[in-house]
C-alpha cells in the first residue's frame, strides 16, 4: 500500500492530508508529537499517552485525500515550524504497519538568485531584502571591534563567541550613519575587504551587528 502524507501549518493548527491507493475500511494512525497534543477534526482518539497519540480514521477511498486537524493542548503559544509536526507516523491496517514517507526535516534547499533582491535569506529576524554578490566572497571568520555596535559585541561575548577581536589583521568593520534610512532600518554590505553597517540611529547599528552574528552562525 502506498501512502501520501502531507501536513500544513495554518494559524497553531496542523492540517494533515492522507492519501492512501486502495480503499481501508478501518485504519489507525499512530505519531508523535512535541509535546501533548489534540484532534480538532477528521478522527478520534484511541489511544493517547503524552505526547503520543493513536487515531481512529474513518474508511479511506482510494486516491481521495482524507483532513485531519490537529493542534497542541493549552492553546499552544509557540510559533511553529515543520519540527512540530507528526513524527514516527504509521498506519495500522488488518495487522500489518505501514510507515509514512516523513515530512522534510531542516533547511530546505533553494535555488539562490544573483541578479536582483530576494527574500531567501534563511536566518532569524528574517531578512526584508538581500542581494547576493556576483562572485563568492571567502568567509570572514572575525571582525574589528567598533564601539558604535558595543551592546550586540558584548552580546556575542555573553555567547560565548570571540568573532569581534582587537586583532589589526580582523576583517575591517565600518559603521556609517545614514539619515536618509527609517529608524530601525539597517543595510548590510559584506565584501572581500571589509564589512559596511549603515543606519541612521543605533538602534539600527545594533540590528545590522545581530543579523551579522546570525550569519556567521548559520553560515
Amino acid at each position: 500500500m502506498k501512502i501520501t502524507f502531507d501536513c500544513h501549518i495554518v494559524e497553531n493548527k496542523l492540517h494533515c492530508t492522507l492519501s492512501v491507493d486502495q480503499d481501508v475500511p478501518s485504519a489507525h494512525w499512530s505519531f508523535s508529537l512535541m509535546s501533548v497534543g489534540k484532534v480538532i477534526s477528521g478522527a478520534k482518539v484511541h489511544r493517547q499517552l503524552a505526547n503520543y497519540l493513536e487515531l481512529s480514521l474513518p474508511p479511506l477511498m482510494a486516491d481521495v485525500p482524507h483532513e485531519v486537524v490537529l493542534a497542541y493542548a493549552g492553546d499552544h503559544p509557540y510559533k511553529m515550524n515543520r519540527a512540530w509536526t507528526p513524527l514516527g507516523n504509521l498506519l495500522h491496517v488488518d495487522g500489518d504497519v505501514i510507515a509514512f514517507d516523513p515530512i522534510a526535516q531542516g533547511v530546505i534547499s533553494v535555488p539562490i538568485t544573483t541578479d536582483k533582491p530576494t527574500k531567501q535569506l534563511l536566518i532569524v529576524p528574517p531578512v526584508l531584502e538581500w542581494m547576493p554578490a556576483p562572485d563568492q566572497v571567502a568567509r570572514h571568520v572575525s571582525f574589528r571591534s567598533n564601539d558604535s555596535i558595543a551592546s550586540a559585541i558584548a552580546l556575542s561575548h555573553r555567547m560565548g563567541l570571540s568573532i569581534f577581536t582587537n586583532d589589526p589583521e580582523s576583517t575591517a568593520l565600518n559603521c556609517v550613519l545614514d539619515p536618509t534610512i527609517a529608524p530601525e532600518e539597517y543595510r548590510l554590505k559584506i565584501s572581500p575587504n571589509d564589512i559596511k553597517l549603515v543606519a541612521s540611529t543605533d538602534i539600527g547599528l545594533h540590528y545590522a551587528a545581530i543579523t551579522l552574528i546570525s550569519l556567521f552562525l548559520t553560515y
